[in-house]
């Protein structure tokens, strides 16, 4: 009887205490912090990218601001299909911060700045994409924060890119709004189709 009192109980604390979880955002050393930032660029979350981009480039903190019109786009659509069609077809068509996750030949760049190379000397660090770029970060009282980000990844070209987003899903939630597309299936075919000629305008 108290082996089986004894092992309920250790039941009992190990489902009442769940692993810890990682801070967000993580500025604890320069691959986390690094990764923070990407992942706060892909969810729209401005105030936190602002907190780990310890940088002057105008150029990446207008690409801060446009994730961030890219986010409420995106959540004004997943509103209107929810709304309409209900919750079984708004999972199903939800956009997710991995769908607005910014991408390097078609690969995560949160992905790629956790696969990166580290090097660290005393308070300054650099991770190191498959020596193609690299990202500079500093640490201060607060811990890691990036302070140099690679024009070979242009801030100007993602952010004109999550503008184009933000304009194609902000037009696609008001159609949803206002009815146009009776069926999901219309208006899951009329997104696919407004964003991928998005894509191509972006490309001339």
């Amino acid at each position: 009887m108290w082996a089986t009192v004894s092992s309920l109980t250790l039941a009992a604390v190990l489902t009442t205490n769940p692993p810890t979880r990682p801070p967000y955002p993580d500025t604890s050393d320069p691959r986390a912090a690094a990764f923070s930032l990407a992942v706060a660029l892909a969810k729209g979350d401005a105030k936190t990218a602002k907190a780990v981009y310890d940088g002057s480039d105008k150029g990446f903190l207008d690409l801060i601001d446009a994730s961030a019109k890219a986010k409420a786009a995106a959540d004004r659509y997943n509103r209107a299909v929810a709304d309409r069609y209900g919750p079984d077809y708004a999972d199903m068509f939800a956009i997710r911060p991995g769908n607005l996750d910014l991408k390097v030949n078609r690969q995560s760049l949160a992905v790629l700045l956790a696969d990166g190379e580290v090097v660290q000397k005393g308070n300054e660090a650099a991770i190191t994409v498959a020596g193609r770029f690299s990202v500079e970060l500093r640490r201060d009282d607060g811990g890691w924060r990036v302070t140099e980000w690679p024009e070979t990844l242009s801030p100007a070209f993602f952010a004109a890119y999550d503008r184009r987003v933000a304009a194609v899903v902000a037009a696609q939630a008001e159609e949803v709004e206002r009815g146009k597309h009776p069926k999901p299936w219309d208006a899951a075919r009329a997104f696919r189709r407004a964003y991928a000629a998005a894509l191509v305008a972006g490309k001339k």
